[in-house]
């Protein structure tokens, strides 16, 4: 395995938890009083990542700006979900405060998942219409099917 480059910038994901906020999906299942990452994601898997496409999308559409594809620092991924979970007035309990740290792990790993089915191009049947309802994407995601919506023409 080569090593891994210290030379490339860390990818930028401030404003993330804005875009998180802005999504009706992940703001009601906050104040309603679930975790940000919600239940129907059982596994890291393409089901799973379609489920949480509204916390994916925003990251790699990021991603997909930069040569190599860089996956966000665990920090950072952190500290925009403790900024959404304050905004929903969330985050304080010890409890919230393991599951931001969990569930932070947990989507580094499905956006690791997300840009691995890229890099191989396989693509899968599993159908994901959740994005399309709640995110103004771009005409050339429209055109995209499947699990092939994490994967724009500037991802290739």
């Amino acid at each position: 395995m080569p090593p891994k480059r210290a030379d490339v910038e860390p990818l930028d994901i401030s404003g993330v938890a804005d875009e998180w906020d802005g999504c009706d999906d992940v703001r009601d299942r906050l104040r309603n009083g679930q975790y940000i990452i919600g239940s129907e994601a059982v596994q890291d898997d393409v089901q799973g990542c379609c489920s949480c496409s509204s916390l994916l999308v925003p990251i790699l559409t990021r991603m997909s700006l930069r040569d190599g594809k860089p996956l966000p620092p665990i920090d950072e991924l952190r500290a925009e979900m403790e900024k959404v979970y304050a905004k929903n007035k969330r985050g304080v309990s010890p409890e919230d405060q393991d599951e931001i740290v969990k569930s932070s792990w947990r989507l580094k790993k499905m956006l690791g998942f997300a840009k691995m089915k890229c890099r191989r191009e396989e693509v899968s049947t599993v159908t994901c219409p959740f994005c399309f309802e709640h995110f103004d994407l771009p005409v050339s995601f429209k055109h995209i099917s499947h699990f092939n919506l994490f994967r724009p023409a500037i991802f290739q």
